[in-house]
């Protein structure tokens, strides 16, 4: 199993402001932490990458939620949730799209 292949979500909200909303969920192993997040937008989507680092204060492995919010112009829009570990190596992503939004 891939610890860190997140379960991600979008939300959209349409009223001004508009914003999307992406949530994940990942698990994280004992002595293990997230670290960001990293936004960066070009053009119609938005990366967002966390990088997990080693912490010994971890003693337990556990499920993690995150939330972030993104400026929306109301156009079909990409967000790619990206975990690395510190060596910029990628560990898991997921992408979610506004065609696909709860």
């Amino acid at each position: 199993m891939n610890d860190y292949q997140p379960y991600s979500c979008l939300f959209k909200k349409e009223a001004e402001p508009a914003e999307l909303k992406s949530c994940f969920i990942v698990w994280v192993p004992l002595g293990r932490k997230l670290t960001g997040p990293r936004q960066n937008t070009v053009d119609e989507t938005t990366t967002i990458s966390y990088t997990v680092v080693s912490d010994s204060s971890q003693i337990i492995a556990r499920q993690e939620e995150y939330e972030n919010i993104i400026a929306w112009d109301g156009e079909v829009h990409f967000v790619n949730i990206i975990l690395k570990d510190s060596n910029g190596i990628e560990l898991g992503n997921k992408i979610d799209s506004t065609n696909n939004v709860e």
